[in-house]
């Protein structure tokens, strides 16, 4: 290890360790983010899955259901701006965790479903 140059004072580290508590959680979550996102993944790509299902009633929506589609989108982005506006900066943050929070439920219940059933597909 190299000497620190003279009247210089060697750093010292004062960050402790992760408690093995916070270690078990952040693995915890990190399992329940994978199994939400291949349990939607299978449900959406398998062979009867949402993407085909939906693919074949995409033509024949009638003009109600694409007007309802594009309201949806219009209150979603004006929820995002009113989001934005209101908690400011910080917003970008709560909206990372919040989605993280979300594909942890999903994984939870994929995981049960998994549990219970012996498959992701149910």
């Amino acid at each position: 290890m190299a000497k620190p140059l003279p009247g210089k004072k060697e750093k010292v580290s004062t960050e402790k360790p992760e408690s093995l508590l916070s270690v078990i959680k952040a693995g915890a979550q990190f399992v329940l983010m994978v199994f939400g996102i291949v349990g939607l993944a299978i449900l959406i790509f398998s062979g009867d899955g949402l993407l085909a299902t939906m693919g074949g009633k995409l033509l024949d929506l009638d003009s109600r259901a694409i007007v309802g589609i594009a309201l949806a989108l219009v209150a979603f982005y004006v929820a995002k701006i009113w989001f934005e506006k209101t908690f400011g900066k910080s917003s970008a943050a709560v909206a990372g965790s919040l989605a993280m929070y979300l594909m942890m439920a999903v994984g939870a219940f994929f995981l049960y479903r998994l549990l219970t059933t012996g498959s992701l597909t149910g």
